[in-house]
C-alpha cells in the first residue's frame, strides 16, 4: 500500500494571511449589511404585490349568427371570499389545456357577481372580449367549452404590507 507524504505546504507568513480577516470588512462589514438591509426593506415597499381570489371555472363558446363565436365565462368562488369581489375588477385565467408558462394568461374584468350557486360557491361572470388572446399573444381555438383557474385581483398591496400583516395576525 503506498504512503502519502505529508509535508507542510506554507509558510508562516501565508498562515497569518490566511487567518486575518480584512481588515476593511471589520471596520465597515455592519454598516455594509445595515445599508443592504434598509434597501431590501424600501425596494420591498415599493415592489406591488396583488391580493387575488381563487376560483374555478369554465369557459363556453357559442356560435352566433354572424358566423362567429361569443364566449361565456363563469368562476365559482367561495361565499367567505366573495364579499371582496367588486364589478371591473382584474381577472387572470389560466386555461388547463394550455400551459399558461408556455401560452400565457388570458386577462379580464369581473362583469357580474350572481348568487349562491347550489349553496356552496358564488358565480362569477368575467368578460376577455371578442377573442381569447393570452398575455404571450396566443390565440386559444374556438372549442365549446375549457375548463380554467382564474385569480381575481380584489386589491394591490406592498409586499412589505403583505409580509407584516401576515406576521400580526
Amino acid at each position: 500500500m503506498p504512503e502519502f507524504e505529508t509535508r507542510n505546504m506554507g509558510d508562516q507568513e501565508t498562515d497569518d494571511f490566511i487567518k486575518a480577516p480584512p481588515r476593511w470588512l471589520i471596520r465597515n462589514g455592519m454598516i455594509l449589511m445595515i445599508i443592504v438591509f434598509v434597501i431590501l426593506i424600501v425596494g420591498a415597499y415599493f415592489m406591488p404585490y396583488p391580493d387575488t381570489i381563487e376560483g374555478k371555472g369554465i369557459i363556453r363558446a357559442y356560435h352566433s349568427s354572424d358566423n362567429t363565436y361569443n364566449y361565456s365565462i363563469q368562476v365559482d368562488v367561495l361565499p367567505a371570499k366573495a364579499t371582496s369581489i367588486k364589478k371591473g375588477q382584474q381577472c387572470f385565467i389560466k386555461v388547463k389545456e394550455y400551459p399558461y408558462q408556455k401560452y400565457g394568461l388570458l386577462t379580464g374584468t369581473v362583469s357580474e357577481i350572481n348568487n349562491l350557486h347550489n349553496d356552496s360557491a358564488y358565480t362569477v361572470s368575467i368578460s376577455t372580449g371578442k377573442k381569447l388572446l393570452t398575455t404571450k399573444k396566443f390565440q386559444i381555438p374556438d372549442s365549446p367549452k375549457y375548463f380554467i383557474d382564474a385569480s381575481i385581483v380584489i386589491r394591490h398591496r406592498s409586499l412589505l404590507d403583505r409580509l407584516i400583516s401576515r406576521h400580526s395576525d
